[in-house]
């Protein structure tokens, strides 16, 4: 049964109770409703063997959106297999993360390689930690005013 505020819910005939409500599925009203028989559940229809959820209804609703309606609490657990692809912890999304991150790190090495050695340059006078924030900051981050090109071109 479908409602104007679009929330759905499935009938027994049997029983004539309601199996389950879907509360405001559609934002639209609901405009028709597609249910399975439960004999028919022992042929599953397509993309039901790889979540294992059972699809008992469509619905669709005045603004062109569908709904897959099931009356499951869970899913039934997938076997895994050893030779399967989604089990081995290696796939081709993690592949990519980890080129991701080499690229990253390689290309933020030939940034701060420079910046490392200059500090190592200016910065070996400090005897104290508490000058070394400062002495990177006057002396490697930040160029001071009296440089030549700062204030004005050096040409």
């Amino acid at each position: 049964l479908g409602s104007v505020e679009g929330s759905i819910i499935l009938w027994s005939v049997e029983n004539w109770k309601p199996l389950k409500t879907f509360p405001e599925v559609h934002h639209l009203p609901v405009t028709c409703i597609a249910a399975r028989p439960h004999y028919s559940m022992q042929a599953s229809l397509q993309g039901e063997e790889d979540d294992g959820i059972l699809i008992h209804a469509r619905s669709a609703s005045a603004d062109s959106q569908l709904g897959c309606l099931t009356a499951q609490r869970r899913a039934k657990k997938r076997p895994r297999g050893g030779d399967d692809a989604s089990s081995s912890w290696f796939t081709c999304g993690s592949l990519c993360w980890l080129i991701h991150k080499i690229l990253v790190m390689w290309i933020l090495s030939l940034v701060f390689t420079p910046v490392w050695h200059e500090a190592q340059e200016k910065c070996a006078h400090v005897q104290s930690i508490t000058e070394l924030p400062e002495c990177l900051w006057q002396e490697v981050l930040v160029a001071p005013s009296w440089r030549p090109g700062i204030t004005s071109p050096p040409y």
